[in-house]
């Protein structure tokens, strides 16, 4: 089970959640769930489990709740602080982004499974080797010792490609929201990251 994410947490804290509004409650923890979204590529190389754990803890808690509530204020009116798109653009948006980060995972959780199928024949073939044959100690404990590489079944071209195109969906939803709004929301996550940062120095 994913522990929660003590910097989401703190985030979380300082962004007071009012059910939809206002707009600035959600725009920084999707900022944030952006920030992470595009660092997997470094992540999901070596360790897909990792990535797919990363996808589902800190800003990713509540990311679909935040991501609707970005498509819902893309469909307001202007005046009411929104962009004033179609409903079908802003649920088109939503519904891209959410599709993409879900083929994106798809790719990984093959991986996850293959590295899982690939780790279980080893360690049979490796218990079925050390009960066939009269080894010492320290020979089974080298057999034993065989691990298969987590990313040993995974397509990283595929991968690399899906996360582009969810990044890229996801920008597109963040082009919705207003430029003062989005430029507060930044100084926000700023502001976080900044102390996220100076308590890790500590």
């Amino acid at each position: 089970m994913v522990q929660p994410d003590p910097a989401y947490a703190g985030m979380d804290r300082y962004v007071k959640r009012k059910k939809l509004d206002p707009l600035e409650t959600y725009v920084p923890l999707v900022l944030e769930a952006r920030e992470r979204l595009a660092t997997l590529d470094t992540v999901f190389v070596t360790t897909p489990t990792v990535a797919r754990q990363l996808m589902r803890s800190g800003p990713f808690s509540g990311l679909r709740d935040n991501i609707r509530a970005l498509g819902q204020y893309a469909s307001t009116s202007v005046a009411e602080g929104g962009s004033g798109l179609p409903e079908k653009d802003a649920q088109q948006l939503v519904s891209g982004f959410f599709r993409a980060l879900e083929e994106f995972d798809l790719v990984l959780y093959n991986a996850v499974r293959e590295a899982k199928a690939a780790q279980d024949k080893a360690d049979k073939e490796a218990q079925k080797k050390s009960e066939s044959e009269d080894e010492d100690e320290e020979k089974n404990e080298a057999i034993e010792a065989v691990v298969v590489d987590p990313a040993i079944g995974l397509d990283k071209e595929a991968a690399a490609a899906k996360l582009a195109v969810a990044v890229q969906q996801l920008d597109k939803l963040i082009a919705t929201v207003p430029e003062d709004v989005l430029a507060r929301s930044r100084e926000v996550l700023e502001k976080v990251n900044r102390k996220a940062a100076a308590a890790a120095a500590l």
